[in-house]
This record gives C-alpha cells, structure tokens and sequence, in this order.
C-alpha cells in the first residue's frame, strides 16, 4: 500500500509540474502572459531593438499542411533576434496537440506530399528535429515550432527549481499516524521570444 502511495505521489508531482510549465506556451498568444518585451510569449510585433522595427513570430488562421509547413519554416529560417541578426535556430522540433499527431506525421514525417496525386516527394521531411505531441497542450488547433534540446540555450521557455521534489513524513505523536508527501517549489516563465514560433489553427 505504501509502494502504491509512493508512486500516485511521484505521478502527481511530475502532472503538477508540466501543468505549471504548460501554463505558457497555453497562453502564448495571450498578452496576460508577456515575456520581458511586453508582448504576448507569440505576437505580431515583438519590438527590433536596434532600428525600432518589429519583428513577428505568429502566424493566424493557418491550419497544418504541407503549403503552410513551408511558410510557417520559412520564417523559423528568417528569425531575427532583438538587435535585429539572424537567430541561427536551426531545425526546430514541432509541439503539437495529441488531436494533431496524424496530420503532423502526414506532414513532416511522410516521404510522399500527401496533396500531390502525383507522388511528389515530401520536401519537409528531415527539416525538423522531431514531432512532439505535447499532452499538457490544451489549444487543439494551434502548433508550434520550437528551438530542440541541443539548442537549449536559446529555448524561451524556462523552469528553475528553489526546492527541488524531496520526501517528507509526519508522524501523529497521538495516533503513530505516519503520513507522507512529496515537497518542490520551482518557477517558470519566459526569457525572451526568440526559439518559438506560434501558429494559430
């Protein structure tokens, strides 16, 4: 009984920590949620520092396929940063809803262009570093394009811990009750917007 208690434990801790994380990128296109810009985690107008330009990483009213893949990669490509040079993201993975799992492999994964009735190769396939359906995503019709792990210096999206998850117990010094739980305390939030691109289904 204690074993089971241990793991519900375990498996509760790790929900509660991907929900905080989740928090973000489910609130990516929502200026109650800015990064250090003032601007929504995926907005339209993210400030240039250097000329006073305006760079966007979002895009709107664009479902998943093959023609949007290669606009949305496209301009992953072209990424600038704040003072307005090339980001050199490289190839990002993809965060999708599981909802969009078989698109998303039609998509990037297929060796043929599923639109083509003339088996036309698929150009997108080996661009992106993986597919990762994001289970704690609870926008259905959006994706996102994100900076891999190798690059995980330039990923936005941030979680530090001030107490990590360790064990602790009481006892009942009337009953011998021992009751048990797990104890963390972390953070999250976004550094900048540079290593995600947002795409509003």
């Amino acid at each position: 009984q204690m074993e089971k208690m241990m793991e519900s434990m375990l498996i509760a801790e790790a929900n509660s920590i991907e929900l905080l994380k989740a928090v973000h990128i489910n609130n990516a296109f929502s200026s109650s949620y800015p990064t250090p810009d003032g601007k929504a985690l995926c907005a339209a107008d993210h400030p240039v520092i250097r000329n006073g330009s305006t760079i966007s990483n979002v895009f709107t009213s664009t479902d998943m396929s093959p023609a949007s893949a290669e606009l949305v990669l496209t301009a992953w490509n072209s990424a600038l940063t704040d003072d307005g040079y090339p980001a050199l993201l490289g190839r990002p993975r993809v965060i999708i809803p599981r909802s969009m799992e078989w698109i998303a492999k039609k998509v990037f994964d297929a060796p043929m262009n599923y639109t083509n009735a003339n088996n036309e190769p698929n150009v997108i396939k080996g661009v992106i570093a993986e597919i990762f359906p994001y289970d704690w995503l609870t926008l259905s019709n959006s994706w996102f394009l994100q900076v891999a792990e190798t690059q995980s210096s330039m990923n936005p999206l941030t979680h530090w811990w001030v107490d990590k998850p360790h064990g602790s117990a009481h006892t009942d010094p009337y009953t011998g009750t021992v009751t048990k739980w797990r104890k963390f305390f972390g953070g999250e939030g976004t550094t900048h917007h540079i290593g995600i691109m947002g795409v509003q289904g």
